[in-house]
Parts: structure tokens; sequence; C-alpha cells
């Protein structure tokens, strides 16, 4: 079985087409976009009309893509910007008109099911507690529990976009706004125990942007990012270093996207800030985050 699924998000658009043969599942194409739908949505509550022509192209081109590729099935989710925006629906019967694509719109609590179902399948030799941290342009997602069970599931308002326009960041955030954003931050989290049994796991393009950023990767590669390890101190440093260069400056980095170079710094203080406020001394990154959580509930 062959399957094709999009994740709308607030800052990206992202396509993963896979198949299942025997017990195995692998991706045979991927792609992301930057459309960023969830722009102004902070302040107006309503979509950006150059946000929605992007995205309507983008979705067009993956609909070729998946044609392609025979693919069986597609699933589209949207996430916290079309959860937020007035006149969703509008979007919405447009992509169904002109791509044939019909969109759900997760639930935050289903968007950290999904999240926490990568999270367990990834790293499924861990036999633990995890605390998963999904970090997203319009809302963070925050789960832990086991193989067995969630305890604690929150989606929360603080994704990177949200905040930049929340505290009306330009460029860089001074000792004032980081001040602000950080409690802004911490007074939202949930008051969470992690044990010495827990792992915690990190997936969305914030986290793994900055990995690769750490890394010194000239390009993005899944396989030298997804598993791999970073430390708080390597996060603060990364914050320190992105907020202290300009904009400019972060869109030469040869392994991010330019149209996440105004949102990373911002990544970064929203994962410092979290890892600080649960001393979480370092953490796994994961690149299969909650779109991987729908493909292996459609295909296991």
């Amino acid at each position: 079985m062959r399957i094709a699924v999009i994740d709308l998000g607030s800052n990206s658009i992202i396509l993963c087409i896979a198949e299942k043969t025997n017990k195995h599942i692998k991706a045979l194409y991927e792609e992301s976009n930057i459309t960023r739908i969830g722009r102004n949505i902070e302040s107006t509550q309503q979509l950006h009309p150059d946000s929605i022509e992007k995205s309507l192209a983008v979705l067009k081109k993956y609909r070729d893509i998946c044609d392609r590729y025979d693919v069986t099935r597609i699933q589209c989710f949207a996430t916290d910007a079309i959860r937020d925006a007035k006149g969703a629906e509008n979007f919405i019967q447009t992509v169904r008109k002109s791509t044939g694509i019909e969109v759900n719109i997760l639930s935050g609590e289903k968007e950290a099911k999904l999240t926490f179902r990568a999270v367990l399948h990834e790293f499924e030799e861990h036999k633990g507690k995890f605390l998963a941290i999904d970090i997203g342009g319009g809302s963070v997602e925050i789960i832990k529990g086991n193989q067995n069970l969630i305890e604690i599931s929150k989606s929360l308002k603080i994704g990177a976009v949200r905040i930049k326009e929340k505290f009306d960041i330009k460029d860089r955030t001074n000792n004032l706004s980081t001040e602000k954003i950080t409690k802004h931050i911490h007074s939202m989290l949930p008051p969470i125990k992690i044990g010495n049994d827990t792992i915690t796991v990190s997936t969305g393009g914030t986290i793994t942007s900055l990995q690769a950023i750490n890394l010194g990767l000239k390009k993005f590669e899944h396989e030298k990012v997804h598993k791999t390890t970073i430390s708080y101190h390597e996060i603060s440093s990364l914050f320190d270093y992105l907020n202290k260069i300009s904009l400019k400056e972060r869109k030469k980095i040869p392994c991010l996207k330019p149209e996440r170079a105004d949102i990373i710094h911002i990544g970064a203080l929203i994962l410092k800030s979290i890892m600080d406020f649960y001393k979480i001394n370092s953490l796994y990154v994961s690149n299969r985050g909650v779109r991987w959580g729908l493909i292996y509930e459609m295909l296991l």
C-alpha cells in the first residue's frame, strides 16, 4: 500500500509518500516548503492572502507528485493556524476544488497523540518513559507517557511564528524581550516530574534545523540528524549565536532554509526555555514527528 501524508503546518507544508512492504515502512519521497499559513494569526485570526496563494501552489504541486507516484490514498491534515483562523472553511473548500485534496483539521490533542506515536515507534528500544516535545510554528505539543499510557498531553500556543508576532520581534531579541518571552513560556508549561527512566525527544523543523547547524552540516541530511542527541548547553549556545547575528547572516547558514531564518533563534529560545523549566540536560532529536505518527497509524 502506498500512501501520502501532507502536514499543513503553521510555518511549512510537508509531503511524505510512504509504502509498506511486508512489515517494513519506507519513505519514497519527502519534500518541505515554507508558506507560513500561520502568518499574522496571532493578531488577526485571518489567513493572509499571500500565504494562501503560496500554500495552494504547493498543494497543487504535491498533488501532481502523488499522482506520479501512484499514491492510493492521500491524508492531509492542518494544525494550529487553521484551527484558529476565521474563515478556514473557505480555504479548505478552495483546496478541495483546486486539488481534490481533503484537508482535515487536527485537534491539539490528536496532534499530540500522533507525535507521541511516532516517538514511541522510532525509539521503541527504550522501555521507560518519554517526554516528547514538538515545536511548530503555531504551537508546541508536550506529551509524557510510555508504550502503554499517555500521562500528560498538552498543546500550547507558543510556536515560533506565534511568539515572533506576539512579542513583535523584528530581527533579534534584546535582554528584555528574551526575559519576557521566557517568562511567558514558563507560565504556559504544565508541571511535569521527570524521573531517571524518562528520555526526552524533540521533533519538528526547529530542533532538526538547530541540530543541523550544531553539527555544522553543509546541507540538511536526515540520517545525520535523526536520533542524535543535543545538550542544553548546545541549545543555549545556538540561541546566543543565532540571536547575535543578523537576519541576513542567518539566511547564509548553508543547512538552514532561508525562509526559516527569521524564526530559528526564536525556536531556539522556546526550546531553551522548556529545557530550563524541566531541568533537561540533553534530549534526542527526531526527524519523524506528527506526520509519521499518522503514517504509522495508517499502515501498521
